[in-house]
């Protein structure tokens, strides 16, 4: 069984590194990141667009995308800047194996147009579908969801009134 690949609502996921604590800190502009992320390729830092999640053991606790590459997003001078850098930190204090998987593939293909790229929208279907631990920021409300689905309609399900 392959442990570095799994397959999520239809997608292939690689598994690119683990998270531990440096052996020496970091000091950053405004604050000490003392987390790596240990990649199993360096040349993954410049991986584009695409959907993440991490796993803490075997659970995903947050799911993620990134615009422009890993490195930009998650890295500077080596060491984690991340808006989740304390859960991260909590979770490698209490002795759990914390790893970043990343989608191979996030597109589809449009007829004559070519390849898109849909990471935002499964970034947000995935969230809402799996609930992670970790994504607070963006979660869905139920509130979002009954203001949703009392005051939205979708232009195709509009039916013509003459």
């Amino acid at each position: 069984m392959d442990r570095t690949k799994k397959y999520l609502l239809g997608f292939e996921y690689l598994k690119i590194g683990n998270f531990s604590f440096a052996d020496t800190p970091c000091q950053l502009k405004t604050w000490v990141s003392e987390i790596l992320l240990n990649l199993r390729d360096a040349r993954y830092e410049k991986i584009g667009e695409t959907l993440y999640f991490i796993s803490r053991d075997e659970e995903i606790v947050y799911i993620g995308e990134f615009t422009y590459t890993l490195k930009s997003r998650w890295l500077s001078k080596g060491y984690v800047v991340h808006h989740i850098y304390d859960k991260l930190a909590e979770a490698l204090r209490e002795g759990s194996e914390l790893a970043m998987w990343v989608a191979v593939c996030p597109y589809v293909n449009i007829p004559d147009m070519g390849e898109l790229n849909i990471s935002k929208s499964l970034e947000q279907k995935m969230i809402k579908h799996l609930k992670p631990d970790w994504n607070i920021r963006n979660r869905y409300s139920a509130d979002k969801e009954i203001w949703v689905t009392k005051h939205c309609m979708r232009l195709d399900k509009l039916q013509p009134t003459s």
